[in-house]
């Protein structure tokens, strides 16, 4: 496998960060998320002292080429050789709940009848 780390200060950087591995040469290219892999851990991690925060993914690598449309989230190993990594922060946008009327409307209107 190919593991991909990233450390930041920041939480909110590293949350659901998007990780794409890329081949410069066909296009092609895999993605993943950075914390897709995280294990449940009761007891403090390996970082709990330190200050930067950490989040990983991994590429599952394969000697061959993957033929059923199934296993696309394979990735060869002869690609590392010319092989790209883009991480993209995922910005929090926020959300908001609000109240809305629309006037005049009747839902009868919009019931579809069957054929008998």
């Amino acid at each position: 496998m190919l593991k991909v780390l990233c450390e930041s200060p920041s939480e909110k950087a590293l949350f659901w960060a998007g990780v794409r591995l890329l081949q410069p040469d066909t296009g092609k290219e895999w993605k993943q998320r950075l914390g897709d892999s995280a294990t449940v851990i009761p007891r403090p991690r390996e970082t709990w002292l330190s200050p930067l925060k950490r989040r990983q993914t991994f590429f599952r690598l394969t000697e061959e080429e993957p033929r059923s449309p199934g296993s696309k989230w394979l990735v060869p190993r002869n690609v590392l050789t010319s092989a790209r990594i883009a991480i993209t922060p995922e910005h929090i946008t926020g959300y908001s709940i609000l109240k809305y009327e629309i006037p005049n409307l009747e839902l009868s209107n919009f019931v579809i009848k069957t054929l008998a």
